[in-house]
């Protein structure tokens, strides 16, 4: 019986030796194919990486046109963008996908989308400027001179209140900034 046990024994180790042996090797080779991919990657040239990289592009710039820009100040779900979005958008920018000017770009044009929203708040309810749902975004399109001259004259503001002295008070100094850096990993 005892020399049964040991056999037993001696079995169940080699099963398990074996088993861990195999996620060994299917980690190492899960391991080195990640790495093709981000060596094709970074390297960007060959077919492969094009293939790759046109794809990846494609995929962040229609998440990029997907992000709530509005949501810029909540901490805990900056603009509906996941971490690993984060991560995927660092190593783009790293490797040349993308360039930081591109996203910088589409993030301004949906600032200034969220500006013109609170302007026409502005002219359909008489809502003032700094009760508009995101003064902050009112006074970045001020700022980027998104409004034409015939716009510009159709705001009116409370509290004594400019064009300067808004975009003073409610203009965050670098929205456009913080909006790229709310995208990318802490």
């Amino acid at each position: 019986m005892g020399r049964r046990c040991v056999m037993n024994l001696q079995s169940f180790n080699f099963v398990l030796a074996l088993f861990l042996f195999a996620l060994l090797v299917l980690c190492f080779v899960i391991e080195v194919k990640r790495r093709r991919v981000y060596d094709g990657f970074r390297n960007s040239c060959g077919q492969n990486s094009i293939d790759f990289e046109m794809p990846m592009r494609k995929l962040l710039l229609d998440s990029l046109e997907r992000v709530r820009i509005e949501h810029i100040n909540l901490p805990h779900c900056p603009f509906n963008w996941s971490e690993r979005l984060r991560e995927v958008l660092s190593l783009a920018i790293k490797i040349g996908v993308l360039s930081e000017g591109e996203v910088r770009e589409i993030l301004g044009k949906k600032l200034k989308r969220a500006g013109r929203a609170c302007f026409e708040d502005h002219l359909e309810r008489g809502t003032y400027p700094d009760h508009t749902s995101w003064p902050g975004a009112f006074a970045y399109a001020l700022r980027e001179s998104e409004f034409s001259p015939e716009e510009m004259e159709k705001i009116r503001f409370d509290h004594g209140d400019t064009v300067e002295t808004f975009i003073q008070g409610y203009g965050k100094n670098d929205l456009l900034g913080a909006a790229f850096a709310a995208l990318l990993p802490d």
